[in-house]
């Protein structure tokens, strides 16, 4: 339950910090996806069932603020939370590089699908313009965002992971 409240506080300072702060803030035209970076961390830690959840959550408030057909980022952001979580048995919780190379790829493979999806299928085939100028500094910027949203998700999981073998102490002395 504590873990849910925790992934859920996340994604409610990064959907507010994405909206706010991130677009007031966009260096070569690009902004961080915060709430990829949530997802990312979640599935990390937890698998690839808290991946789902977390990232369905995650694509649709960017559904609600910046998308037209409601789903559409719901269901990218679940199968980026889907992959990242599948590769929790073979990740170190002090490794920082892992999560910053799975935001960056998952970042990456989400732009394109969205290039694909709304601007390939009506004809505009500047891709490598949009590769240069959306997709890779949008990808660079979530890494290296991503270093300071792991480290909190990081912390938050440490506390209640702390909290919950002190809880079980305490329940062993009293039985």
């Amino acid at each position: 339950m504590r873990r849910r409240i925790l992934l859920a506080v996340m994604l409610v300072l990064a959907a507010l910090a994405q909206t706010t702060f991130a677009r007031r803030g966009a260096l070569l035209s690009a902004t961080p996806n915060l709430l990829l970076c949530v997802t990312v961390s979640a599935a990390l830690l937890y698998g690839k069932k808290s991946g789902l959840v977390t990232g369905f959550f995650a694509g649709l408030f960017l559904d609600i603020f910046y998308g037209g057909i409601l789903g559409y980022y719901a269901l990218l952001h679940m199968l980026a939370g889907y992959v990242c979580g599948r590769m929790t048995k073979v990740f170190f919780e002090e490794n920082v590089l892992i999560p910053m190379v799975s935001v960056f790829a998952e970042d990456t493979a989400i732009g394109i699908l969205i290039y694909i999806s709304r601007f390939f299928l009506r004809g505009r085939i500047h891709f490598f313009g949009y590769l240069i100028r959306v997709i890779v500094p949008e990808a660079m910027w979530s890494a290296v965002f991503m270093i300071v949203v792991y480290r909190l998700v990081l912390a938050g999981h440490r506390l209640i992971e702390r909290l919950e073998r002190i809880g079980r102490r305490r329940s062993w002395l009293k039985g």
